[in-house]
């Protein structure tokens, strides 16, 4: 569904075909997302799942977030079910469908920091507590911390920083 959503208008500018019934299978998959949500709101790897998953359900709630700026229809009340868990996974230890060794549950958390403020749920604390402890984390964990640094802060040091700190990987 992402390359659909992110790319319609480009496929249309350079006149590279429709993606009309792209678009109508990208709707029937959001229209399915609560298929996949746990009554915890989290969202898992396939329908009717038991435990959620955050890297899935940060993922869900992106797409979803890109899609609705397009103009896609929404399931709502999933979504903000979904939002509300990926909160409190990030204050709790809940039990997930898979066992995250530590990089992968920072660059979880991060990524959850991420979508949280682009689905309006800034969270300057919990950004800075991944930032300050940013020589510990993943390479992915850091870029979804650049990417969440424009939405969660004002202060630009550290987008700066970490955009900096990126570049001397290599």
């Amino acid at each position: 569904m992402l390359p659909v959503i992110v790319s319609a208008d480009l496929t249309a500018a350079f006149k590279l075909g429709t993606v009309d019934a792209l678009k109508d299978d990208v709707q029937k998959g959001l229209d399915r997302l609560p298929d996949f949500q746990t009554v915890s709101g989290g969202f898992g790897y396939w329908t009717n799942p038991w435990l959620p998953d955050p890297y899935i359900t940060a993922y869900a709630l992106e797409v979803s977030a890109l899609a609705g700026k397009e103009g896609y229809r929404l399931p709502k009340e999933s979504l903000a079910k979904a939002v509300a868990w990926l909160k409190s996974y990030l204050s709790s230890n809940p039990q997930l469908a898979y066992p995250y060794n530590e990089n992968e549950a920072y660059a979880a958390r991060s990524y959850a920091v991420y979508v949280l403020a682009l689905n309006g749920e800034p969270l300057p604390g919990y950004f800075q507590q991944l930032y300050a402890k940013r020589d510990q984390i993943p390479l992915l964990a850091k870029t979804f911390l650049l990417k969440a640094a424009p939405l969660v802060l004002s202060d630009q040091g550290p987008r700066q920083t970490l955009a900096a700190e990126l570049l001397n990987q290599g």
